[in-house]
């Protein structure tokens, strides 16, 4: 006995040599029906193994007169993607962010996990949701979306007071993280010290993106100290411009290290 696929056009893992090595130990044998089911089975288990959840592998009416069985393989191609939910964020954008997803296409859901971990952002939860489509042999994707305003702020006064200045620090705040949906964070701050507004004032400006291997940050800080540190040093106007790469943090459990690069410029007097 032999087996033959029909229908198995859109992913090129039916046809290699670890999925055709699934067919050996139930080739030659005459017991017909459940020779064919273990041999179903184990092509079925070779896609799902190989991520394409979606695929179904069954047995068609047929006569067996040669010894050759033909098993058939619905690939579960995505019908339709439906994004529900957002708020914030466009539903354009979000199809970008998972192409594996995109109507016509068999996931390979290995992938997919990739493209929505990436897509998950700090103000952003995407869950996805598989029900069958219209049209036999298809799926409707649902990509349920948990998002709020990305904008943060906060003032807060604190005691990170320098040497031979009065006490405490009044800093505030304002950051928005998806500036042009896109994922860009753009944010300013501002430091001063409340009891002597003469001695203190710093002010700062970011803009992060998003890269494929980490956030770029560009930044710009304007100190204002006019009052000295210390008995030897004197009052100091500056600022500080420049680029910064910040790589992707290591996985959950790795404690590895995560250097930085960047560029400064600075200038005092």
């Amino acid at each position: 006995m032999s087996f033959t696929r029909s229908r198995s056009t859109a992913i090129p893992y039916c046809h290699s040599r670890r999925s055709n090595a699934r067919f050996t130990p139930f080739s030659g044998r005459t017991s017909v029906s459940p020779t064919s089911r273990k041999a179903r089975e184990a092509l079925e288990r070779a896609y799902h193994e190989a991520g394409y959840l979606t695929v179904l592998v069954d047995i068609p009416e047929q006569r067996i007169n040669s010894g050759a069985v033909s098993l058939r393989v619905t690939e579960g191609r995505v019908e339709r993607l439906k994004v529900a939910g957002n708020r914030y964020t466009s539903r354009g954008e979000i199809r970008a962010d998972t192409p594996s997803l995109a109507p016509g296409e068999v996931p390979n859901f290995t992938e997919v996990q990739q493209e929505l971990a990436k897509a998950q952002r700090a103000d952003r939860k995407l869950t996805p949701l598989l029900r069958p489509g219209k049209a036999p042999g298809t799926v409707e994707v649902e990509l349920k979306v948990d998002d709020n305003l990305p904008l943060h702020g906060a003032v807060e006064i604190n005691n990170k007071q320098s040497p031979d200045t009065t006490r405490r620090r009044l800093e505030a705040s304002l950051r928005y993280d998806n500036l042009w949906q896109k994922g860009h964070s753009v944010g300013l701050s501002f430091q001063n010290s409340p009891l002597n507004t003469d001695q203190v004032e710093v002010y700062t400006g970011t803009y992060s993106l998003p890269l494929g291997s980490g956030t770029l940050a560009g930044y710009m800080v304007q100190v204002e100290q006019l009052v000295p540190t210390s008995a030897t040093d004197h009052a100091r106007q500056g600022h500080h411009l420049g680029p910064a790469l910040h790589p992707p943090a290591a996985g959950a459990g790795r404690l590895l290290p995560q250097p930085d690069g960047g560029l400064r410029l600075q200038g005092l007097r």
